[in-house]
């Protein structure tokens, strides 16, 4: 399904971007304040360095899921 992996590839995109935003706010070359609903701004560098790793985390399970399906569907289409 197109879908599927078109949806993985998209979220992986985010997952980057959110990566990059991370960084650059650790660094302090972008003012990126992470911001939920319900509460307070993550300023610390203790939250910034947490944000990274939750989003590296999420752009390797995404790029792995996706790769998964590509060599699924890739497969079921070469039998």
């Amino acid at each position: 399904m197109k879908h599927k992996l078109f949806m993985l590839i998209w979220l992986a995109m985010l997952a980057f971007c959110s990566v990059v935003v991370g960084v650059l706010a650790l660094l302090n070359y972008a003012n990126a304040e992470v911001i939920f609903w319900t509460r307070t701004p993550i300023e610390t560098e203790a939250g910034k360095i947490v944000w990274i790793v939750i989003s590296a985390t999420c752009l390797i399970l995404f790029l792995v899921l996706a790769v998964r399906e590509f060599r699924s569907k890739s497969d079921q289409s070469s039998t």
